[in-house]
């Protein structure tokens, strides 16, 4: 049997009506009019739902119909006021690593249990880059972002280029499964309903930089440890990486590359 090809469309108030549901058994009512077959499909709002209408959100007036192998399914649009962006508060390096998804420079650590999870996962599993994407959106949850005002990322998005062969097999799988983009992208749509700057640099020596005495050497970094072959100053690379972030996001400078020929 062939497959069904994916089809998407965005449906706004010309077509569709979002309601209360003028019965007992369910809470919102979507009404079908112009341009197609007029029904009524009623839906009752689930936990998740409720817990975004309370933090702020509301339900659109618009609405995304699709159709796969499984069905007809409906997506809701919520809605809600973007916030001033903060003007007080602390800025944060944010690095991303092989091990722990995200190490910051306020020395919080997000999905460090994360790889013992995808060891247990089968690679070739359809719902394996699933489950792990959602246990890393469940922990980005957990990034205490109170009295943030930026927060500062690297532009990875070039991390492989030219470095075939450099990577390890348990690394490229590690990059496969955290899909970076999409995790950066779920950070970045937090850091907007709060209020929070991002600021993206480049992630150029941010690893071999000593975040206390400024010392740049490749030796510097060992794996998971950092220690700075000038003075002996030891720390978690990754932590190390972010506190450079945080350099970089308070100098307002883009790049280290920047400071050297200078």
């Amino acid at each position: 049997m062939p497959t069904l090809r994916r089809k998407v469309a965005d449906l706004d108030s010309r077509f569709v009506t979002i309601s209360s549901y003028n019965g007992e058994e369910f809470d919102l009512a979507i009404k079908f009019g112009s341009g197609v077959p007029k029904m009524i499909v009623p839906l009752n709002s689930t936990a998740h739902l409720n817990r975004l209408c309370h933090g702020g959100w509301k339900v659109g007036e618009s609405i995304r119909l699709g159709m796969n192998d499984r069905g007809v399914w409906i997506d809701l649009i919520l809605e809600k006021e973007r916030p001033e962006l903060r003007t007080e508060g602390k800025v944060i390096g944010i690095d991303r690593g092989f091990r722990k998804a995200f190490v910051t420079s306020d020395e919080q650590e997000i999905g460090a249990d994360l790889p013992d999870l995808i060891k247990q996962k089968d690679k070739r599993s359809k719902t394996s880059h699933h489950h792990v994407r959602t246990e890393l959106f469940r922990a980005l949850k957990q990034l205490r972002l109170d009295g943030v005002k930026t927060v500062v990322l690297e532009d990875l998005r070039y991390i492989k280029r030219g470095t075939r062969g450099k990577f390890s097999r348990h690394v490229n799988r590690l990059l496969s499964f955290w899909s970076t983009a999409r995790a950066v992208e779920r950070l970045r749509q937090r850091c907007e309903e709060l209020g929070i700057s991002v600021i993206i640099v480049s992630p150029y020596k941010t690893s071999q930089r000593c975040s206390l005495c400024g010392k740049i050497d490749s030796k510097n970094r060992k794996g998971e440890k950092f220690q700075c072959v000038r003075y002996g100053y030891e720390d978690c690379a990754d932590h190390n990486a972010a506190e450079n972030l945080e350099f970089l996001g308070l100098a307002g400078i883009y790049s280290f590359r920047l400071l050297q020929t200078s």
